[in-house]
């Protein structure tokens, strides 16, 4: 499923709309974002501009990448700049915005994973890591 949100994002005293749009389809995800502003024509004026591709289809053929730090480094600017939004337009389910001061993404997958337990507290780095380690364990 893939999900839309806009929000009103003010970074070092200046405004800008912040899309985010984070994709999950049978383990696979594509998180993208897009700060910019708009000309005076109505024009998108792309500020910054990221993405991290990865899939959980660990032990099968089809995984491909699932990198903790890229993840953990996208996630941290993503939450950044939802941390200083407000919402304007939100058809992601999975993303808490009813409090505008609160906005945070926490990677609602992790905590439907099963069997696998995490301290919400620790650095998501290190989150990431156990969880890659976890599902690479044939043991499990």
């Amino acid at each position: 499923m893939g999900w839309f949100s806009v929000f009103y994002c003010r970074i070092e005293e200046n405004d800008y709309l912040l899309q985010y749009t984070p994709y999950a389809s049978d383990g696979i995800f594509v998180y993208e974002y897009s700060l910019f502003t708009l000309d005076k024509d109505g024009q998108e004026k792309i500020v910054e501009s990221g993405s991290v591709v990865f899939d959980t289809k660990f032990g099968t053929s089809e995984h491909k990448s699932f990198d903790p730090e890229d993840i953990a480094n996208f996630m941290e600017k993503i939450n950044t700049y939802l941390a200083n939004s407000m919402v304007l337009l939100n058809t992601n389910d999975k993303l808490d915005t009813d409090d505008n001061s609160q906005i945070n993404d926490r990677l609602w997958w992790l905590e439907e994973a099963d069997g696998f337990t995490f301290d919400p507290f620790d650095d998501l780095d290190k989150i990431l890591k156990d969880f890659k380690e976890y599902c690479q364990n044939p043991n499990r």
